[in-house]
């Protein structure tokens, strides 16, 4: 609570909220050197006269939390490299199977019977469905990458 004290640089992430300091860090001297990843709570304690008397803090190690972030994050990667992989990997022959299909209907259309010219459209419009499942998934890949940016917005009425 001393302002004089830079704390921003002994912690990872810190937050006040009213009279509550929150702040994250890793200390590597714990467990043996192994360290750990600690989440501080401290509260500011004041007398009847509104003088700070002293502080209650609480310490939890958050360490365990911490790795199962980073193997998610991990995870996400893996599957946004995974659908981007089959994304780029089944476009090239659908879009192969696409355009001979449209060739053969154009260049053999006298020579197919109905059956052979309604095979051909069912395989154009199958192969174009694909095609556009494929391009909403590279689409979801991009959405996911880009970063948000918040406003904040009065829900209040303007008067007037």
């Amino acid at each position: 609570f001393d302002r004089s004290i830079n704390i921003n640089a002994n912690y990872d992430f810190v937050r006040k909220q009213g009279n509550t300091h929150f702040a994250e860090a890793h200390v590597p001297m714990l467990y043996g050197g192994k360290g750990a990843y600690l989440w501080v709570t401290a509260s500011s304690l004041y007398d009847r006269k509104g003088n700070r008397i002293g502080a209650i803090e609480s310490i939890r190690d958050i360490s365990e939390h911490k790795a199962m972030e980073a193997a998610l994050r991990s995870n996400a990667e893996s599957i946004k490299h995974f659908a981007y992989c089959v994304s780029h990997d089944l476009k090239s022959p659908i879009t192969g199977i696409n355009g001979l299909t449209h060739l053969l209907h154009r260049q053999y259309r006298e020579r197919l019977d109905d059956k052979g010219k309604k095979y051909c459209d069912q395989i154009i419009k199958a192969s174009e469905q694909a095609l556009k499942l494929i391009e909403e998934v590279n689409v979801y890949i991009k959405t996911r990458e880009m970063p948000l940016d918040f406003e904040l917005i009065s829900l209040r009425a303007p008067r007037g």
